[in-house]
Protein backbone atom coordinates (compact mmCIF):
# COMPACT_ATOMS: atom_id res chain seq x y z
CA UNK A 1 0.00 0.00 0.00
CA UNK A 2 1.22 3.47 -1.05
CA UNK A 3 0.79 6.30 1.10
CA UNK A 4 -0.41 9.55 0.32
CA UNK A 5 1.66 13.48 -0.39
CA UNK A 6 -1.25 15.43 -0.84
CA UNK A 7 -2.39 13.72 -3.90
CA UNK A 8 0.93 12.22 -5.57
CA UNK A 9 1.68 8.72 -3.48
CA UNK A 10 4.86 7.67 -2.59
CA UNK A 11 8.31 9.52 -2.88
CA UNK A 12 10.38 6.88 -4.53
CA UNK A 13 14.10 6.80 -5.00
CA UNK A 14 15.75 4.81 -8.35
CA UNK A 15 19.17 4.87 -9.27
CA UNK A 16 19.86 6.26 -12.79
CA UNK A 17 22.93 6.82 -14.44
CA UNK A 18 22.18 9.55 -16.78
CA UNK A 19 24.60 11.64 -19.34
CA UNK A 20 22.46 14.69 -19.27
CA UNK A 21 19.40 16.49 -18.01
CA UNK A 22 16.80 16.09 -20.88
CA UNK A 23 13.34 14.92 -20.71
CA UNK A 24 15.07 11.12 -20.93
CA UNK A 25 16.60 11.71 -17.27
CA UNK A 26 13.08 12.11 -15.86
CA UNK A 27 11.38 9.58 -17.96
CA UNK A 28 13.75 6.36 -18.43
CA UNK A 29 13.11 3.75 -17.08
CA UNK A 30 15.66 3.70 -13.70
CA UNK A 31 16.26 1.19 -10.73
CA UNK A 32 14.55 1.53 -7.51
CA UNK A 33 16.81 1.28 -4.02
CA UNK A 34 16.41 -1.23 -1.94
CA UNK A 35 13.87 0.45 0.51
CA UNK A 36 13.95 3.85 -1.20
CA UNK A 37 9.81 3.80 -0.89
CA UNK A 38 8.45 6.63 1.95
CA UNK A 39 5.24 7.25 2.50
CA UNK A 40 5.34 9.70 5.09
CA UNK A 41 6.94 13.33 5.52
CA UNK A 42 10.27 12.49 7.67
CA UNK A 43 10.17 14.68 10.95
CA UNK A 44 13.85 13.60 11.58
CA UNK A 45 16.58 12.98 9.83
CA UNK A 46 15.86 9.93 7.52
CA UNK A 47 18.85 7.00 6.06
CA UNK A 48 18.46 6.32 2.75
CA UNK A 49 20.37 3.10 2.03
CA UNK A 50 21.62 3.17 -1.75
CA UNK A 51 24.09 0.42 -1.87
CA UNK A 52 21.73 -2.30 -3.45
CA UNK A 53 18.68 -2.22 -5.78
CA UNK A 54 15.13 -3.01 -4.82
CA UNK A 55 15.68 -6.60 -6.27
CA UNK A 56 19.11 -6.72 -4.31
CA UNK A 57 21.80 -6.08 -6.66
CA UNK A 58 24.57 -4.07 -5.46
CA UNK A 59 24.34 -0.75 -6.92
CA UNK A 60 27.51 1.14 -5.87
CA UNK A 61 29.83 -1.84 -6.35
CA UNK A 62 28.78 -2.36 -9.42
CA UNK A 63 29.76 1.58 -10.47
CA UNK A 64 32.57 1.22 -8.67
CA UNK A 65 33.62 -1.71 -10.74
CA UNK A 66 33.22 0.10 -13.92
CA UNK A 67 35.11 2.84 -12.82
CA UNK A 68 32.02 4.86 -12.93
CA UNK A 69 32.78 8.66 -11.73
CA UNK A 70 29.60 9.57 -10.34
CA UNK A 71 27.03 7.97 -8.87
CA UNK A 72 22.94 9.55 -9.91
CA UNK A 73 19.79 8.88 -8.02
CA UNK A 74 16.41 10.34 -9.07
CA UNK A 75 13.93 11.31 -6.28
CA UNK A 76 10.49 11.51 -7.46
CA UNK A 77 6.95 10.66 -6.38
CA UNK A 78 4.55 8.07 -7.92
CA UNK A 79 2.07 9.89 -9.03
CA UNK A 80 2.44 12.42 -11.67
CA UNK A 81 1.64 16.37 -10.80
CA UNK A 82 -1.59 17.93 -11.87
CA UNK A 83 0.98 21.48 -11.85
CA UNK A 84 -1.31 23.24 -9.26
CA UNK A 85 1.47 24.28 -7.22
CA UNK A 86 -0.21 24.17 -4.07
CA UNK A 87 -0.42 19.89 -3.29
CA UNK A 88 2.15 18.78 -5.51
CA UNK A 89 5.55 20.42 -4.23
CA UNK A 90 7.59 18.68 -1.70
CA UNK A 91 10.30 21.37 0.32
CA UNK A 92 13.33 20.51 2.26
CA UNK A 93 14.42 23.50 4.31
CA UNK A 94 18.11 23.17 5.65
CA UNK A 95 18.44 19.71 3.77
CA UNK A 96 21.99 17.70 4.20
CA UNK A 97 23.30 15.20 2.43
CA UNK A 98 25.91 13.14 4.43
CA UNK A 99 27.82 10.23 2.49
CA UNK A 100 29.43 7.90 4.48
CA UNK A 101 31.45 4.64 3.29
CA UNK A 102 33.53 2.25 4.14
CA UNK A 103 36.77 0.98 2.47
CA UNK A 104 37.16 -3.00 2.71
CA UNK A 105 39.58 -4.35 4.86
Amino acid sequence: MRGIWGNMGALEVYHLQYTNLDFKAYTEMATPVANGIFTDYALSPRAWDVKNSSDGQPVIQSLIQQSQLRCQFRIQFFTTTNWDSISDMLCFDNATLTIKYVTAQ
